[in-house]
């Protein structure tokens, strides 16, 4: 599942990046980008690759955990109408 998130690489800032969930590791607080400005690195994918996110690492998590709670509702919805 793809999760939108804000691009914070300088080359494409502030465009809307997508990645999906079940690559992602690690999450974690990046140093100042150029500018000086804050970003959180969610780092994972088959390479091990870095994205540069504008959210705040608590954002990433919370994106993140929105789809779970998303999946065990609809999990749940339809074993009650198997009942």
């Amino acid at each position: 599942m793809l999760v939108k998130f804000t691009n914070a690489a300088e080359e494409h800032k502030g465009n809307s990046i997508f990645i999906n969930r079940d690559w992602v590791v690690a999450v974690f607080n990046a140093p100042s980008m150029p500018g000086g400005s804050l970003a959180t690195i969610v780092y994972g994918g088959p390479q091990g690759t870095t994205w540069n996110v504008e959210e705040s690492p608590e954002q990433v998590q919370m994106l993140l955990n929105a789809l779970d709670k998303g999946n065990e509702n609809v999990q749940s919805r339809s074993k009650n109408k198997e009942s």
